[in-house]
C-alpha cells in the first residue's frame, strides 16, 4: 500500500449489486442505490429517455410478445383490445400507456373522432376556379399564386397570358408538394408546352405508351386521353 497504493484501506465498503435479481421489475422493485449502481456499472436500471408522448408515435414492445416488430401507440392498442382476453377499450388504453410510458399517450379521444370529410376543388382554363366549399371563383392576372397552403399540402400554380386568352392570365403550370407526397415536387405544365416532372425529372411523356407513374408509393400519377373534360371549351 505505501509503495504502489495497492490494496490500501479507504475506509469505504464498495458495495456491488446483482443487476440480475428482479431486473424484470427493477422500477418498482430496486431501491434508488441499486438503480444508480446498476445503471453506472451495469447499463441496467437506467431510466429510459422519453423521446415523444401521443398515440401516433411508435411503441417500442412487441405488439404479439414474439419478436414481430414495433407499431404506432394506436396500432398496439387496438391488438390488445382484440387479442388479450377480449380486453375493453380502457384496459387495452391502460397496458399500453405503462408498457410503453416513454412513447404512448393514447386516450379514448383517438379512438373516437371522426374522419374529416373530404373536399374537391378544381381549376381551369382561364381562369376558372371550383373552391372546396363549392364556390366558383375567376382569376384574370398573370403571376404565381397559391392555390392551397396547408401544414401538409401544398399547391401553387402559373399564370399566363396565351394567344387565346384575350389578355388574361391562363393556367400554365401547376405544382404540388407538401408531406403528404413525402415533400417531393410534382409540376403539371400545359398540354401542349409542358412537361410532367417528379423532383424535376420528366415523367409521363407519351401518354399511350407510358401512363402510370407510382412515385414512392404516394399515389398514382395517371396521364391518359380517358380522362373527362371540366368544360367543352
Amino acid at each position: 500500500c505505501n509503495n504502489k497504493k495497492k490494496g490500501c484501506d479507504t475506509g469505504k465498503a464498495v458495495h456491488e449489486f446483482d443487476c440480475d435479481a428482479g431486473l424484470s421489475n427493477w422500477e418498482h422493485g430496486w431501491s434508488n442505490s441499486k438503480k444508480s449502481w446498476c445503471c453506472a456499472n451495469k447499463d441496467k436500471g437506467c431510466t429510459p429517455k422519453c423521446l415523444t408522448e401521443s398515440c401516433d408515435a411508435t411503441c417500442y414492445h412487441d405488439v404479439d410478445h414474439k419478436g414481430h416488430g414495433h407499431v404506432t401507440c394506436r396500432d398496439r392498442v387496438s391488438w390488445a383490445k382484440d387479442h388479450e382476453g377480449g380486453k375493453s377499450l380502457a384496459s387495452a388504453l391502460d397496458i399500453v400507456n405503462k408498457e410503453c410510458s416513454c412513447q404512448c399517450s393514447c386516450s379514448a379521444d383517438d379512438f373516437t373522432r371522426t374522419a374529416p370529410e373530404l373536399g374537391t376543388c378544381l381549376i381551369w382554363g382561364a381562369t376558372h376556379f371550383k373552391t372546396f366549399d363549392g364556390a366558383d371563383a375567376r382569376h384574370y392576372g398573370e403571376g404565381i399564386a397559391w392555390l392551397v397552403k396547408a401544414e401538409k399540402v401544398k399547391v401553387q400554380a402559373r399564370f399566363l397570358e396565351t394567344e387565346h386568352s384575350n389578355g388574361q392570365g391562363a393556367l400554365h403550370d401547376i405544382v404540388f408538394s407538401g408531406p403528404f407526397i413525402g415533400d417531393h415536387t410534382l409540376k403539371i405544365g400545359a398540354l401542349n408546352t409542358g412537361k410532367i416532372t417528379w423532383d424535376d425529372n420528366v415523367i409521363l411523356t407519351d401518354y399511350q405508351k407510358d401512363n402510370t407513374f407510382d412515385p414512392d408509393g404516394y399515389g398514382k400519377i395517371i396521364y391518359d386521353d380517358q380522362r373527362q373534360l371540366v368544360d367543352g371549351a
